[in-house]
């Protein structure tokens, strides 16, 4: 998978499948949570509470959605942990309720009108440092 953040909105492409994604506002958000590293759903919905204005059990049920769609997409692994019992708390900088945007649920949006292409591109063929690798050709 290919990632890049542009001006707040994130491209990710799927190299096996060609596909490539935008995700914007929240769910710009959630990527960024689970690029920083293991997320638990609880952590990634307390980030999400800080920024945005949205019950939290909305916002949850969001998230998980968001994350079973982007799974069977293909771009991440959603791991089952035992129940999460830390506590939430908001961020003392964190702005008021009345300040924050309102919370809407993350979704994404798919491509696929370049698959072909990047599908038989030599983007494939590379080795770590991300130069074309010809040796395994005839």
């Amino acid at each position: 998978m290919v990632l890049e953040e542009i001006e707040g909105e994130v491209i990710a492409i799927n190299l096996d499948t060609g596909a490539y994604f935008s995700f914007r506002d929240s769910a710009a958000s959630v990527w960024s949570e689970l690029m920083a590293g293991e997320s638990p759903l609880e952590r990634i919905v307390d980030a999400l509470e800080a920024r945005f204005a949205g019950e939290r059990d909305e916002v949850k049920s969001a998230v998980s959605a968001f994350l079973r769609s982007v799974e069977a997409e293909g771009l991440v692994a959603i791991e089952q942990h035992p129940a999460d019992v830390s506590q939430s708390a908001r961020p003392v900088n964190a702005p008021r309720r009345s300040e924050r945007p309102p919370f809407s649920p993350p979704v994404f949006e798919k491509y696929t009108d370049m698959q072909e292409f990047l599908l038989v591109d030599p983007i494939h063929e590379v080795d770590v440092s991300r130069w074309p690798d010809a040796r395994g050709r005839p």
